[in-house]
């Protein structure tokens, strides 16, 4: 909706009224997200009488942290999947406007499928990864580096080899719903091999690889390929990261299952709010 949505304003009033309206949705986001209940913590090492915790919250932390190669690993994959995402985001109306002839609120509305398509893969790809990973939790992580993979080989068919127009968007459309095949799964196989006491930070941590490495770097550096050689060739190359992020995925696949036994089989409850408070297992 912000694709189509920027695009006719900015084919209206420009590109500055464009950035304006839709920073209005996150306004409205922000007030909804003081409805929502939070949970209640646990601590990293619980209190005993006989055995009190000893280690401060920042050292507990870091100590969590760095005792599980499979959140690193996950973080850098994901991101470089984003690289391939945020290139695909950013580039796609301007390859629509520059070799399509498409005028601008066009251009981004043909943009705007493919992303639309990204958003059903998304909740595809996470549904598909939990049933996957039933019989073994590693499943999981090789589902993603598959498909990160398969990204790879239709954006390079799309953009690389000569095809008619429909046919092409087609093919586009198919990639971006291939192409975010890793972000509900990530955050899950992180959230499971985390202590559940710092799972806000294990989101901070993998949201902080995602945006750092993966969304600021696919723009920038598809542009600097589309200046050298194109856009065309840039939107077929740049979706190569999609190897480097299946590379990570796999490498994490070795250290998922010995990680999840790791983890604590605690209890966390909603905390009290406006909203009915509801108990969930961890």
């Amino acid at each position: 909706m912000g694709v189509v949505l920027g695009g006719v304003v900015a084919a209206r009033w420009g590109w500055e009224a464009a950035f304006g309206v839709v920073g209005i949705p996150g306004l409205v986001l922000a007030v909804l997200y003081l409805l929502v209940p939070d949970y209640k913590t646990v601590e990293l090492a619980p209190r005993t009488e006989r055995q009190p915790s000893t280690m401060g919250f920042v050292t507990q932390t870091v100590r969590a942290l760095t005792g599980s190669p499979t959140v690193w690993w996950t973080c850098i994959g994901s991101a470089c999947q984003l690289i391939v995402v945020s290139t695909i985001w950013s580039w796609l109306p301007s390859y629509f406007n520059r070799y399509h002839g498409a005028a601008a609120d066009k251009a981004a509305m043909l943009a705007a499928i493919v992303v639309l398509c990204g958003a059903a893969g998304s909740f595809f790809w996470g549904v598909a990864a939990d049933a996957v990973a039933v019989r073994r939790p590693r499943n999981k992580l090789v589902l993603m580096a598959s498909l990160s993979t398969a990204t790879l080989l239709v954006f390079m068919t799309a953009f690389g080899v000569p095809m008619g127009a429909n046919t092409q968007f087609l093919l586009i459309a198919f990639g971006g719903l291939l192409m975010m095949c890793t972000v509900a799964p990530a955050s899950s196989v992180v959230f499971n091999v985390i202590h559940p006491g710092l799972r806000s930070t294990g989101a901070a941590m993998l949201a902080l690889c995602q945006n750092l490495l993966g969304l600021a770097v696919g723009p920038f550096v598809g542009g600097l390929v589309s200046d050298a050689w194109g856009l065309q060739t840039a939107l077929a190359v740049m979706p190569a990261f999609g190897v480097l992020a299946a590379l990570c995925f796999l490498r994490a696949m070795r250290t998922y299952e010995p990680d999840l036994a790791k983890v604590p089989d605690v209890r966390m409850d909603a905390a009290t709010s406006a909203v009915s408070p509801v108990a969930v297992s961890a």
